[in-house]
């Protein structure tokens, strides 16, 4: 069920706002979950909470990557921008630490 609505929401999204978009609004939730669930069940549902949890504080250094690499064409320069911004982001919110399933 969750599939289909994420076809759905992609496919409108394509109509309204190109392909470009859609791409966007399917990548993320799609790998996310995918992930999450390869974590629940290797380490389980804690250490998938925090993984997720740290995923999201990651966007904002995914997001500095991608506006780095449209703008200047560099991956290297993309790459250390989002290191950049995560090293700071985790320092400030201190998130850097092990997560709750590793006693």
């Amino acid at each position: 069920m969750i599939v289909f609505g994420i076809v759905g929401v992609s496919l409108v999204t394509a109509d309204l706002l190109g392909p470009a978009a859609a791409g966007i609004v399917a990548a993320f939730p799609s790998l996310s979950a995918t992930f999450a669930l390869l974590v629940a069940r290797a380490r389980g549902v804690d250490a998938a909470a925090s993984a997720l949890g740290g995923l999201v504080v990651g966007l904002r250094g995914y997001f500095a990557f991608c506006l780095v690499v449209a703008g200047t064409g560099w991956v290297a320069l993309g790459v250390l921008a989002a290191v950049a911004m995560n090293c700071g982001l985790g320092r400030r919110l201190s998130l850097h630490g092990t997560s709750r399933d590793r006693h």
